[in-house]
């Protein structure tokens, strides 16, 4: 989500001078947005005990859904007067980031009951 972001951040530098440099950044762009949700799939399904997995799962892709949605709608936001293509890539690039900041931040020093301890061994077995 990361790299997402700062793609269409960079296509606010380049989109008035380069229009090829936007569309490669564009497909960059829509390529690590691909991965990410091929990722997501694969993390909930490691990540989450077999109990919460489909929950996890229906969360993840519920919210795809509705960025799905909300998508097209946020790109005719460009054509607006008195907006520019820059408005939508802000949108775009700040939900990007933040939803990067949000999985970062809500990991950071989480007890995970599966982790080794400092022994060497798994926490749970003796």
């Amino acid at each position: 989500m990361f790299l997402v972001g700062i793609t269409f951040l960079l296509v606010l530098l380049l989109y008035k001078d380069h229009p090829m440099a936007t569309v490669a950044l564009s497909l960059c762009g829509y390529i690590f947005i691909d991965c990410t949700w091929v990722s997501v799939y694969l993390i909930t399904s490691e990540l989450f005990p077999t109990v919460l997995r489909n929950t996890g799962q229906g969360t993840g892709s519920t919210t795809a859904r509705i960025g799905g949605i909300l998508a097209p709608y946020i790109a005719l936001m460009g054509q607006l007067p008195g907006l520019s293509i820059a408005f939508p890539v802000v949108i775009f690039a700040v939900v990007a980031n933040a939803c990067w900041d949000i999985n970062v931040l809500d990991s950071r020093n989480a007890f995970c009951a599966n982790a080794p301890n400092h022994r060497g061994s798994r926490s749970g077995q003796r």
